[in-house]
């Protein structure tokens, strides 16, 4: 009876189809081996089978990629499915707080996703593409986000205006926000909620931002890196890669930017560092995400129009008699800079 058992737990196989950026489950998943239907996943992603002859199956769903994945006879499989960009559906979104159909956000919302995201924008000409978004730009370091005119009375900086790098503060005690340091290359999604809606957040009278990784990884093993060069000794390098086995997905980047400026008094350096990992084990999904910068950067301030016609490339004179500059990074003394966040989340069985 024993020998009996033990083949025919070989052959059951059973787990969960969960959504690889939110960790939800995914319904009508289907399990299929050699064109035939094995499993379909229900509402709350579980599948399961008897075959003791199928050790890999193809796991396809309308609106997520279609994923090759192996068996473990008698323990729970996880398949953490990636979606699929070309869909076009109602998007669930997480800026009100709450995960929300984008339809019932109570307030003016917008939504920037991956299509509009490209390696060479930063943060500030990413949500400027949202209306009612106005970002005031000085040099690469010096930014001042404006959402229907909240944040304009702050002469140097954002203010009233929260952002968030998934749930992560980037706006510091005294109300000051700094998104411009931000490296947006594994960016799915940015979010903006403006007007009194944000309130879930705290005090943010013009607004919240929150920024999304990207959470998912279609293939056992990505890399890739990119290179840009421009004017002004300008250049970029960032190396971005991800690992996904079973139950665990583990993505890192780094990036260095450098660039001289236009003006005297406008050297710019930039690292950018992160890393991810999610694990899933039962019902529960371990996160942890670890973000790093390090800036070094110039600021040569404003001219007179006199200086603008005449010499545009001057920097302001007292700054440039005292080579005036901002740095930091996260070592002791400037903790602000380095975020590192650990939850544990629950999800239905």
């Amino acid at each position: 009876m024993l020998l009996l058992f033990a083949f025919s737990s070989f052959g059951q196989f059973h787990g969960h189809c969960l959504d690889a950026q939110t960790g939800k489950p995914v319904k009508d998943a289907q399990i299929v081996s050699e064109g035939k239907r094995l499993a379909k996943s229900n509402t709350s992603g579980h599948f399961s089978f008897d075959d003791s002859s199928v050790r890999t199956v193809i796991v396809k769903h309308p609106d997520y990629k279609t994923m090759q994945e192996n068996l473990i006879p008698g323990e729970q499989n996880i398949f953490l499915l990636t979606p699929d960009s070309r869909q076009i559906d109602e998007v669930t979104v997480s800026a009100p707080l709450l995960n929300t159909l984008s339809k019932k956000v109570p307030g003016g919302f917008s939504l920037i996703s991956s299509d509009s995201l490209q390696p060479n924008l930063s943060a500030i000409d990413v949500i400027e593409q949202s209306p009612g978004v106005v970002m005031q730009k000085g040099a690469l370091n010096t930014g001042r986000v404006m959402i229907r005119g909240i944040g304009s009375r702050s002469p140097y900086a954002t203010t009233r205006i929260r952002a968030y790098l998934d749930e992560i503060p980037l706006t510091s005690g005294d109300g000051h926000t700094t998104v411009e340091d931000l490296e947006m290359y594994n960016t799915v999604r940015t979010e903006i909620v403006r007007g009194p809606a944000s309130a879930l957040y705290g005090s943010g009278l013009g607004g919240i931002i929150v920024f999304h990784p990207d959470h998912s990884q279609a293939s056992p093993l990505a890399l890739d890196a990119l290179t840009q060069y421009g004017p002004f000794d300008q250049k970029k390098i960032l190396l971005n890669g991800g690992s996904r086995q079973k139950r665990t997905i583990i993505k890192s980047n780094a990036a260095y930017t450098q660039t001289t400026g236009f003006r005297e008094n406008n050297d710019y350096l930039r690292w950018n560092g992160q890393f991810m990992l999610r694990h899933h084990f039962g019902n529960h999904a371990l996160f942890f995400l670890a973000n790093y910068i390090h800036l070094n950067a110039q600021i040569p301030s404003s001219i007179d129009e006199e200086t603008f016609h005449n010499s545009p490339q001057k920097a302001a004179e007292n700054w440039q008699e005292i080579k005036g500059f901002e740095k930091y990074d996260n070592y002791p003394g400037a903790p602000r800079n380095a975020w590192v966040r650990l939850i544990i989340k629950f999800r239905d069985k």
